[in-house]
């Protein structure tokens, strides 16, 4: 008996920290992703949310209401958690959509209900489009430039 009650307590000690570790993972990126100017390493940053996948709901469903994240940075989390598609996200971004005054972020919050809904398809990532003479599509981590037709 001991010895299970010993192994119990080192897997919730691991689980604990490993949690915390996510959530501080979490909480650094997005610290990033304000600070950061360049729209392909935002992309990239946000495709490094979207990979933490459903351990990452709960951060990023938190950040959309903080008043200490910043709008690029909550933009960022509404994003990841529409490609990340978990419907615990719903109500965050649900609520997100009612009070947020940014267009921008009200909008990904509504295109994101829409991907965990499956109304719109998940890519699993997001890239940069540019509209300019072509439309193009940019995969910021191979590089790899896509003429949209």
């Amino acid at each position: 008996m001991k010895n299970i009650l010993v192994a119990f307590l080192l897997v919730s000690s691991t689980c604990v920290v490993n949690a915390n570790d996510l959530e501080m993972n979490v909480n650094s990126e997005l610290a990033k992703v304000e600070s950061e100017l360049d729209a392909c390493k935002v992309v990239i940053l946000t495709n490094k949310l979207i990979g933490m996948g459903d351990a990452a709901v709960a951060s990023l469903s938190q950040a959309l209401s903080s008043e200490a994240v910043g709008n690029q940075s909550k933009w960022s989390a509404a994003m990841a958690l529409g490609h990340i598609g978990n419907a615990r996200a719903i109500s965050a971004l649900e609520t997100t959509v009612k009070s947020t005054s940014d267009s921008w972020l009200k909008m990904l919050a509504q295109d994101s209900i829409s991907m965990i809904k499956g109304e719109i398809p998940r890519a699993g990532k997001v890239y940069v489009y540019a509209f300019g003479v072509k439309k193009t599509k940019v995969d910021c981590e191979s590089g790899k430039i896509e003429i949209i037709p």
